[in-house]
């Protein structure tokens, strides 16, 4: 349409450039590129902050270890040869809709933690010894080195699949305080290769599930008692398949062959905060596990250690499985087993209720004094000043470089040897050129 007379046309303005849609999957790749960015800088940089969170870290795999040893080291005895070092902890929990902002908070946390506690658990000497006897090699990646490496990961073709996996699942909130995202509720799943069997899936689907499962419309009173399959080490399976181990001198002579100086380091990690030796106490564990894997089961000649039975197949549906395991006084598809329930195939049962550990909290408040004291320090320091200009004489001028004429020819005829002229009926030679210039 054309404007009216004598108004000003308005400029015409350059149309909004459109955002780019972004897959679900490509955004959900940037984000973890992002975190695993950030992660680097937390661990390599030298600010007061990420020194903070690189040492926090550390902590937590030490409390993480110490926690699992202590919980778990009277339950390995009645473990059951189907599933050796696998115990029942039993907590209050309630799960978190996803819709919710917490849940969404948590799984951030999630993501951006994980790479930082890879590096925590291959710096540690025992949980990467641990580490060792489940993979057989600790993967590239988590020693990186640099920021591709650490980023984008290592081809680890002759690495077995390891995925982190939450105990207490991730959904959920409990009322004892327990941190979801900390090393102490993560369990590293080892897939050993040709396998597609999940261990810490299938338990969580064959035990987990079946209680947090409620008919529509009858949810209960949150939180309720909840009996979580948990681990007594850090890595499940605790050894590669086939390989099992007779004693604790069996284990650290595989280690030794694992990794050549492994010995030292540990040594050297005892002495420093004072933890029991790994021999007398992770690798006697891991030996006993092995023990109890290599029990014969009643009716199954031919199980594999380390996994799932058949006759514990969700097959025959998840919550009939569950009622056969789980202690009374828990959930099972809406129902409250009975006390006098009494399960077929029964896992030790601790309980699980989080109590803080002073000489850990005191350690982390001391790591966020140092931080505050060294951020205060920088807030304080002046600024630095430009250097005051130094009264120096100036260095004379260069003289520029002039183009020089070649040097002149030089006549070397005198140093040629003297000939005799060359006689002709005309005389010389030089008489004869002299005559024809005149004629």
């Amino acid at each position: 349409m054309s404007s009216k007379k004598g108004s000003p046309q308005s400029p015409q303005e350059p149309e909004p450039k459109k955002k780019e849609k972004r897959s679900p999957r490509n955004a959900s790749r940037d984000a973890v590129q992002n975190a695993r960015r950030e992660q680097w800088e937390i661990w390599t940089g030298d600010s007061p902050q990420s020194v903070r969170l690189r040492e926090s870290m550390r902590l937590s795999v030490r409390e993480m270890l110490a926690r699992r040893w202590e919980e778990g080291l009277d339950t390995i005895p009645e473990t059951r040869p189907e599933l050796p070092g696998i115990y029942l902890s039993l907590v209050r929990l309630q799960p978190e809709r996803t819709a919710k902002a917490g849940y969404k908070e948590k799984t951030d946390t999630y993501n951006g933690m994980r790479y930082s506690m890879d590096r925590a658990m291959a710096e540690n000497p025992h949980t990467r010894a641990l580490g060792l006897l489940a993979m057989g090699a600790i993967p590239k990646n988590w020693d990186a080195a640099t920021l591709e490496v650490f980023q984008h990961g290592e081809p680890g073709a002759f690495y077995p699949e390891v995925s982190r996996h939450h105990e207490a699942p991730h959904f959920s909130v409990t009322d004892d305080g327990r941190p979801i995202n900390d090393p102490t509720n993560l369990l590293y799943v080892v897939i050993p290769p040709r396998s597609k069997q999940n261990l810490q899936d299938t338990l969580h689907g064959v035990i987990l599930d079946p209680q947090l499962h409620f008919p529509s419309g009858q949810d209960p009173k949150w939180p309720i008692p909840v009996a979580i399959p948990r681990s007594t080490v850090p890595f499940y399976p605790p050894v590669r398949q086939p390989v099992l181990y007779a004693n604790a001198s069996d284990v650290m002579k595989d280690l030794e062959r694992l990794e050549p100086g492994i010995g030292e380091k540990m040594a050297a990690y005892e002495k420093q905060y004072n933890v029991p030796s790994f021999r007398s106490t992770w690798a006697k564990r891991v030996a006993t596990l092995c023990e109890i894997a290599q029990q014969p089961i009643p009716g199954h000649s031919h199980h594999r250690p380390f996994q799932v039975p058949k006759h514990w197949n969700k097959a025959f549906g998840a919550g009939v499985v569950a009622s056969n395991i789980l202690p009374p006084g828990v959930h099972v598809d809406g129902k409250v087993l009975e006390p006098e329930h009494v399960p077929l195939f029964p896992l030790p049962l601790r309980d699980g209720t989080w109590v803080k550990k002073p000489e850990y909290e005191a350690a982390r408040a001391s790591l966020r004094k140092a931080q505050e004291a060294a951020e205060k320090a920088a807030a304080k320091a002046p600024a630095p000043q430009p250097e005051p200009p130094r009264l120096t004489p100036s260095p004379a001028p260069e003289k520029k470089h002039e183009v020089q004429p070649p040097p002149p020819l030089q006549d070397f005829s005198s140093l040629l040897p003297k000939r005799p002229p060359i006689q002709t009926p005309w005389g010389t030679q030089a008489e004869k050129w002299r005559s024809r210039q005149r004629s």
